[in-house]
């Protein structure tokens, strides 16, 4: 597990430092080394495990918004990311969310690629938390090429789409 954190991309005298200082080494080798991306937020699918038939039809289910970030390919091919999104949420008010991922990929025909792995954001939200932030740690797959992924992850019922492009 420890493998996929940003401690393992950082510099040894940063991790021999500690993991604290060693995860915030990582972070930085990221953002130093890493591509610039631009994030497009999409859809939202709330589940039936956890919303009525009437929770849904009354959350907007297009979660409109955009963002930022970072991300840096391995050497064994996989993708280390760094984030910041501001998106409505299901009742068309503001979410931001900051986080990194981790995903595994693999190498399809052509230039196609297919990840999974997960990712851990600080969410603050109207629903679930009345703008307090808290942690989310969650699944995240991707399909995709260099430049362009779309990607899901799952949380508090919710399956949530979002794109990114690479520059």
């Amino acid at each position: 597990m420890n493998d996929t954190t940003p401690f393992a991309i950082a510099d040894p005298e940063d991790q021999e430092k500690g993991w604290f200082h060693g995860a915030w080494g990582g972070i930085k080798q990221i953002w130093d080394k890493g591509n610039s991306d631009f994030y497009l937020s999409g859809r939202y699918w709330h589940t039936s495990l956890g919303f009525t038939d009437e929770d849904r039809d009354r959350y907007d289910d297009w979660g409109l918004g955009g963002g930022y970030g970072r991300s840096l390919t391995d050497e064994k091919g996989n993708q280390r990311m760094l984030y910041a999104l501001i998106a409505q949420d299901s009742f068309e008010k503001p979410m931001y969310l900051t986080g990194v991922g981790w995903l595994a990929q693999w190498r399809m025909p052509g230039d196609l690629r297919v990840g999974a792995g997960y990712s851990v954001a600080i969410i603050a939200n109207s629903i679930a938390t009345d703008y307090i932030p808290f942690p989310a740690p969650a699944p995240l797959v991707s399909i995709g090429n260099e430049k362009v992924s779309l990607y899901c992850t799952f949380f508090n019922s919710i399956l949530y789409f979002f794109a990114k492009t690479s520059f």
